[in-house]
């Protein structure tokens, strides 16, 4: 292909033409067999990647396959491609494509599966399908494609085809159906490493095991049962008394201290995958779209205090857009100290004072139930604002209902945690992602055009420093304008049961999408 040519993908390097797969961690004589039950908070409306929702993570990590992985290191290996190489002086990508891969229903999966996948299917279906619009897939004899993206990003590209986000879909059964309005998003068949045995409704999911799963000698469980457990406190009872084995949210921080003294749990506290809690600002509220209003509300709150209280002191405070481990420090962010007077000062020079009995204005915060440390942070929040005389009422929905209204743009401002990649947060301000019903992109309608030109330069750029460069200057103009206002970087909570062998911390852009095919119940 000529001159080597250096990527920067999801924050890392990956070098050269061909990626090869990394070592698999784990660990001597795993033992067959088993169950393994996970408490989840929130029950998905569809299990598919589609849509883009967290809760749907770990059903479509399981069940579907993506043509490359990402390994706990974060770097790119094959996935249902054995091997792949990219061109980037003719934009393309190659594929070679393992034989023997079949669907759960027992068809084989082939180069035809992959071509309707990137040409068809997630051009049209997937959340992020426009990366992939006017794709051309060209097919190699029976194990390789080549495909040429209408669009040449490669920031975005690889990084989605090494996650679920991508997964390869059977054309056999989604050719000429209308997706959205299929039995498939709730029934899925995939070539993962589980196969979907039941759903009961308000009750729990089942996988079982996938005897003809493409990766050797796996998976060692022979069930998964998702448990949809939305009170904290049973919960936290059912990892205490061995009902459940695993959980990774809706635990609230003050019992980290508690299930430290029970012999039974293993609790890991990590900062990965990178998520932040924000305040996501309507721009196109009445007031809220004042950026005055904007930066007297960050004067108002004290971070600090926030995330002390609710975290139990267990997450950091932060002023920035992106995270540490992924991007170096940004001398130009703007950064609003705690300060009420200077708060108050600016909502008068924006027009809002005083009225008589005390209150400016008032606004309504939109946010989840089932996280303990959001329903803290909301409380705190209203209060803040309350002292410079901003009235805040708090409206609380499950998740579901949340990524539909906020995808409608039917909140004034929403208390949202969300991951922190460049090519997630490119969907949140790129004017070119403001898209009336459709959650998780651009719902704050934010438009700025130096921020969309330095997303772009990120996302064509060639070179780790051109890249950074690039975010850190749509990060220096986001902290000035606000439409969103960071609070906290989120540090996760993994609890397993000491009986669950070979767990980990999840790295990839879904919180517990990568697939449990190596844990084993010893």
């Amino acid at each position: 292909m000529g001159k080597r040519i250096r990527y920067v993908v999801l924050g890392l390097l990956v070098m050269g033409i061909t990626i090869s797969l990394a070592p698999v961690m784990g660990i001597a004589q795993p033992v067959r067999g088993g169950t393994l039950t996970v408490g989840m908070i929130a029950e998905p409306a569809v299990l598919d990647s589609c849509s883009g929702a967290w809760n749907i993570a770990p059903f479509a990590g399981n069940i579907m396959s993506s043509i490359l992985e990402t390994d706990e290191n974060m770097k790119i290996g094959p996935g249902i491609a054995e091997s792949w190489s990219f061109d980037a002086r003719n934009k393309t990508y190659t594929f070679n494509i393992r034989k023997g891969v079949k669907w759960h229903d027992g068809k084989p999966m082939t180069v035809e599966d992959v071509k309707f996948s990137f040409e068809t299917f997630l051009p049209k279906f997937d959340d992020r399908g426009e990366y992939l619009k006017d794709a051309k897939v060209d097919i190699v004899g029976d194990t390789k494609v080549v495909l040429k993206p209408g669009r040449w990003v490669p920031a975005v590209q690889i990084g989605r085809m090494a996650s679920i986000d991508w997964a390869i879909y059977p054309k056999h059964l989604l050719e000429g159906v209308d997706f959205f309005k299929s039995d498939f998003r709730k029934a899925l068949v995939g070539t993962g490493p589980f196969k979907l045995k039941e759903w009961v409704r308000g009750s729990h999911i089942t996988l079982e095991r996938n005897p003809d799963y493409w990766k050797p000698n796996k998976p060692y469980l022979d069930r998964i049962i998702f448990k949809f457990i939305r009170d904290p406190s049973i919960l936290l009872a059912s990892l205490t008394t061995g009902e459940v084995d695993f959980a990774y949210r809706g635990l609230p921080y003050e019992a980290y201290e508690t299930m430290k003294k029970s012999p039974n749990l293993n609790i890991i506290l990590d900062y990965k995958p990178n998520y932040k809690v924000f305040m996501v600002n309507n721009m196109k509220h009445p007031i809220i779209s004042n950026l005055l209003v904007r930066q007297a509300i960050a004067h108002a709150i004290d971070k600090k205090d926030i995330a002390s209280k609710a975290t139990g002191n267990v997450c950091r405070p932060s002023d920035r857009f992106f995270a540490p481990e992924i991007f170096p420090p940004n001398p130009n962010v703007k950064v609003y100290e705690y300060n009420p007077k200077k708060a108050e000062e600016l909502l008068d020079k924006a027009g809002y004072p005083r009225k008589s009995g005390g209150t400016r204005f008032g606004f309504q915060l939109l946010t989840r139930v089932g996280e303990a440390d959001e329903d803290k942070t909301a409380d705190l929040y209203r209060d803040y604002l309350k002292a410079v005389g901003i009235d805040v009422s708090i409206k609380k929905a499950d998740f579901n209902t949340v990524l539909q209204m906020s995808g409608n743009y039917q909140f004034d401002v929403l208390l949202f945690k969300r991951y922190l990649l460049p090519f997630f947060t490119y969907s949140q301000h790129h004017s070119s992602f403001i898209q009336p019903g459709v959650p998780l992109t651009n719902i704050s309608q934010y438009k700025n055009a130096k921020v969309d030109q330095f997303y772009d330069q990120w996302a064509q750029s060639a070179t780790e420093d051109e890249q950074n460069k690039a975010i850190l200057n749509a990060e220096t103009i986001l902290t000035e304008e606000l439409p969103e206002l960071p609070l906290f970087d989120t540090s996760w909570m993994y609890v397993w049961n000491k009986r669950v062998q070979n767990t980990f911390v999840p790295v990839r852009n879904w919180l517990q999408s990568e697939p449990l095919d190596n844990l084993y119940i010893k």
